[in-house]
């Protein structure tokens, strides 16, 4: 269990951080996540073929399940004085759109869209590990991407024309 918290802690924190303002229930719910992974798999001998995307499932579902109404998503300024550096491969999502714009803009479109944009191209997940995640096949999670990359190329859009 070290070594699965050694290998992934700054990831689930990093992702708890992009829903939730607050650093301190972040840290909390990071250590639940774990505790959870504990109590439901390993601490009963079952093998976890995929810990990683299991523990993404578990965080997913605490944040569902303790904080829908109240979640937002922390600013990138928030997470880098955290010492959380965003991946390299947010640039993926639009060569044009800088990392303070495509905070804004997330904030802008549905949360669920949100969060697969962030698990894709923050997080670096696939779309497999994503569906594995959210319990939905691959299919609906490229489409729900698709779209949702379309609304955040037509805010960018709109944003330059009032530029």
């Amino acid at each position: 269990m070290e070594m699965l918290y050694d290998a992934y802690v700054d990831d689930i924190f990093r992702y708890l951080m992009f829903r939730i303002r607050d650093k301190e229930k972040a840290l909390d719910l990071t250590q639940e996540v774990f505790v959870r992974m504990w109590q439901s798999y390993l601490g009963k001998g079952k093998d976890v073929e995929f810990p990683k995307a299991l523990l993404y499932r578990i965080a997913h579902n605490l944040l569902v399940n303790s904080y829908e109404r109240d979640v937002h998503h922390s600013s990138l300024d928030t997470l880098s004085e955290a010492g959380f550096d965003i991946a390299d491969n947010s640039q993926d999502i639009s060569k044009t759109i800088i990392a303070s714009d495509l905070n804004q803009m997330l904030g802008l479109i549905e949360k669920k869209d949100s969060d697969l944009i962030l698990l894709r191209h923050i997080e670096g997940f696939s779309v497999k590990e994503i569906a594995d995640i959210h319990g939905v096949s691959e299919n609906v999670i490229s489409v729900r991407l698709h779209r949702a990359l379309a609304q955040l190329e037509d805010l960018y859009n709109k944003k330059e024309k009032n530029e």
